[in-house]
C-alpha cells in the first residue's frame, strides 16, 4: 500500500466547476453538493482545523469516532470517543479532567467547527477562480442569515493535478456565534475564520498537512481514481489484494481491509495480505491490530526488511520506542543499502528517548543513503538548534530549503535559529517566507 492509503473518501459527488455558472441557484446547487463531499471526505481522514475567533485554537480529529484535540491558550485537551475532555498531551491516553467551564467551551467550538459544513446562507455566488499555490480555487459568498452580519465566505481548493472533479472546502469564514448548544448568525463583530486540512504519511512515520505533502513528494500529477475490480477469479487471493490495493489507492481504508481479510480467508499463508492489512490498520490507529498483522507477516516472512520498519512505526505509535527501536535496528541489519527510512525512524524514537546525540548519528546515516530528502536535514537541524548548535542547524535548515523551498516550516525553523543567534532581520525575513508559503504562520 502507498503513503496516500491514510485519506479516506467515502463518497464522491461529481461535480464540474468548468461549466458556465450563471444562476444562484447553480451556484448554490454547487456548493451544497461540495459541502456534502467535504463531510464525507473530513470524516474519514485526520482532520485539521486552524480557528480564529476572538480565541484561537487549533482542532485535530481522527475518523471513525477517534480521539480529538484541541490546542489553544488554555493548554492542551483531549478526548477519546467522546469521553469527557482531558487536560493532556497524549491524545487523552492519560491526563486531568478539564473544568467544567472549560470543556463547555471545547464543546462549542467542536460544535462551531461542524456548523462550517452545514451553513444555510441565501443568495450563494461564485466572486472568484483562480490558480494559486499549486492549487485550483473556488470562492463563494453568501448573504448573512442576521442582517448586520458579514457574509458568509467559502474557498473550496484542490491540487492541480487532482483529476477529481469534487473539491474539498479548505475555508469558511462567516459572522456566527454560540448561543446555548446551538451556533446562529450574529453580527459582524462576531467573525468566525477557519482553514481546513487533513495529515498524510510521509517518510515512513512523520505526518504533513494536506495537499502540499502530496506535491513534496512529486505525486503524479496525473494519476486517475483506480476503479476496484476483482477480474475473472473472485477466489482468488490475489485479486482480493490488489481490489485492496485499488481501494487504498481511492481513500476506501475500510474497504482495503475488508478485501484483505477475505485474502487471508482465502490464503492464511499469504505475508503480502497481512503486511497490507496491517498497515491500512495502523493507518486507522488501530495499533493492536497492525501488531497481531505485523507479527503475523513477520513469521510468515523473516527476511523482509521492510516489515520489521513498519512494525517499528506501529510500535513507536503505542509508545513502545524501545520496541520500535529494535525494530528498526532489525531492519536496518537486513538491508543497510535501503534502510534510509529505517535510519529516519529510529532517529525519531531516539529523540523520543532523549537520546539527541544517537539520533544525530541516524540522521546522518540517512543523509549518507539519500542527500535529498529536506525532512532529514530539517529534523536534524532541530537537534542541532536544541544542543546550542546553531550555525550547523541554520546550515541544515537552509539545505533542506535549497533541496524543497516549499515546506513553510523549515523557514520557520531557521527564523528562530537565526533570532536566537541575534540575526533579526535575517529571522524576520524567514518568517515572512513562511507566511508566503502557508499564511497560518504569520505572526498574530
Amino acid at each position: 500500500m502507498n503513503s496516500n492509503n491514510f485519506v479516506a473518501v467515502f463518497a464522491v459527488v461529481f461535480l464540474n466547476f468548468a461549466a458556465p455558472i450563471s444562476r444562484a441557484q447553480d451556484d448554490a446547487a454547487l456548493v451544497a453538493d461540495n459541502l456534502a463531499y467535504s463531510r464525507e471526505f473530513y470524516a474519514g481522514v485526520h482532520l485539521v482545523a486552524i480557528v480564529t475567533l476572538p480565541a484561537s485554537f487549533a482542532y485535530d480529529r481522527y475518523p471513525d469516532d477517534g480521539p480529538e484535540r484541541i490546542r489553544c491558550d488554555q493548554g492542551t485537551f483531549a478526548r477519546k470517543h467522546g469521553k469527557p475532555w482531558l487536560k493532556s498531551n497524549d491524545w487523552g491516553e492519560s491526563g486531568q479532567p478539564a473544568g467544567r467551564e472549560i470543556s463547555r467551551r471545547l464543546d462549542g467550538w467542536v460544535r462551531l467547527i461542524d456548523a462550517a459544513f452545514n451553513p444555510a446562507p441565501s443568495g450563494i455566488k461564485l466572486v472568484n477562480k483562480a490558480q494559486e499555490d499549486g492549487r485550483e480555487q473556488w470562492l463563494f459568498e453568501a448573504r448573512s442569515a442576521n442582517p448586520k452580519g458579514s457574509p458568509t465566505k467559502l474557498r473550496f481548493a484542490k491540487p492541480l493535478y487532482d483529476k477529481n472533479e469534487s473539491v474539498l472546502l479548505h475555508g469558511f469564514d462567516a459572522s456566527m456565534k454560540l448561543e446555548g448548544d446551538k451556533v446562529v448568525a450574529a453580527p459582524a463583530a462576531n467573525r468566525a475564520q477557519f482553514s481546513f486540512g487533513y495529515l498524510v504519511p510521509v517518510n515512513g512515520g512523520e505526518f504533513e498537512l494536506s495537499e502540499r505533502a502530496w506535491e513534496d513528494l512529486e505525486s503524479p500529477k496525473d494519476a486517475p481514481l483506480i476503479e476496484p475490480k476483482i477480474g475473472l477469479s473472485p477466489k482468488d487471493t490475489d485479486g482480493y489484494i490488489t481490489r485492496a490495493d485499488a481501494r487504498s489507492h481511492n481513500g476506501d481504508v475500510n474497504g482495503a481491509i475488508a478485501d484483505l481479510g477475505r485474502a487471508i480467508e482465502l490464503d492464511p499463508k499469504s505475508a503480502t495480505a497481512y503486511y497490507n492489512r496491517a498497515l491500512a490498520k495502523r493507518d486507522k490507529r488501530d495499533f493492536d491490530g497492525a501488531l497481531d498483522d505485523f507479527n503475523r507477516a513477520i513469521e510468515l516472512k523473516p527476511s523482509d526488511h521492510e516489515f520489521y520498519n513498519e512494525r517499528g512505526i506501529a510500535r513507536r505509535g503505542k509508545g513502545d520506542n524501545d520496541g520500535a527501536i529494535a525494530d528498526y535496528t532489525k531492519s536496518i541489519e537486513l538491508d543497510s543499502k535501503n534502510a534510509e527510512f529505517a535510519y529516519f525512524n529510529r532517529a525519531l524514537a531516539k529523540n523520543s528517548k532523549g537520546d539527541k546525540d544517537g539520533a544525530i548519528a541516524d540522521y546522518n546515516k540517512a543523509i549518507e543513503i539519500n542527500p535529498k530528502n529536506a525532512n532529514t536535514y530539517n529534523n536534524r537541524g532541530n537537534l542541532k538548534k536544541a544542543r546550542g548548535d546553531l550555525n550547523g542547524a541554520i546550515a541544515d535548515f537552509s539545505k533542506a530549503i535549497e533541496i524543497n523551498p516549499k515546506i513553510a516550516v523549515i523557514y520557520k525553523n531557521r527564523s528562530e535559529a537565526k533570532k536566537a543567534k541575534g540575526d533579526t532581520a535575517g529571522a524576520e525575513a524567514d518568517l515572512k517566507s513562511a507566511a508566503e508559503i502557508d499564511p497560518n504562520m504569520a505572526p498574530r
